[in-house]
């Protein structure tokens, strides 16, 4: 049982530093609107893995932390919120721009 909650720990934590390292070399080669959903994705995605890795470490009981699981998922749907207004932004900036070339 901790064997399986430390590889989860293990993989969640290799998916986040995955999704920075790729999210900050995309978003180096992306501009305006676009970058901004790029950061609030990997943010979203990196608040995601710690929150998982705190909600694991907790249930292991090797760390004990006050505040209760509903909190971390409060904050990962305001980050999924704005990652979705940014991405409705982006489509309405690409739909702009595609009328101005015409």
């Amino acid at each position: 049982m901790v064997q399986d909650l430390n590889l989860i720990v293990f993989i969640s934590t290799i998916i986040g530093i995955i999704a920075i390292v790729l999210g900050i070399d995309i978003s180096r080669k992306v501009v305006g609107k676009l970058r901004t959903f790029m950061i609030l994705f990997i943010l979203t995605i990196t608040i995601f893995t710690v929150g998982e890795t705190i909600r694991t470490l907790n249930a292991l009981g090797t760390l004990s932390l006050t505040y209760p699981d509903e909190i971390i998922k409060i904050i990962v749907a305001f980050f999924f919120l704005l990652t979705v207004i940014s991405i409705k932004t982006v489509i309405e900036e690409m739909s702009n721009a595609k009328a101005k070339r015409r």
